[in-house]
């Protein structure tokens, strides 16, 4: 999965887009939020509130961390984003 394909499922699954950050987005444009920002030596999965990161968790390949945040996202908010998890499995 790359970051487009996940993006793509989150617009078809009517998420509240302005709460997720990408590429090359730096922040996230609601109040909370998370996102995933490319770094040198591969991909950083980051929690946000008022601008200020945390939880941040780091990936070697795209995949995972987009697979991450879809758990994550799944997890809190977005439980329909369950079976996109299932199919990567």
């Amino acid at each position: 999965m790359t970051i487009n394909e996940l993006k793509k499922i989150l617009i078809k699954e009517n998420v509240f887009m302005s709460s997720f950050a990408f590429p090359p987005d730096e922040h996230v444009l609601a109040e909370s939020g998370c996102g995933i920002e490319v770094i040198d030596n591969g991909f950083c999965y980051f929690e946000e509130e008022r601008y200020e990161k945390f939880n941040k968790k780091f990936f070697k390949n795209e995949r995972d961390v987009c697979l991450y945040l879809l758990k994550r996202a799944s997890k809190y908010d977005y439980p329909r984003l369950r079976k996109y998890i299932e199919d990567k499995k």
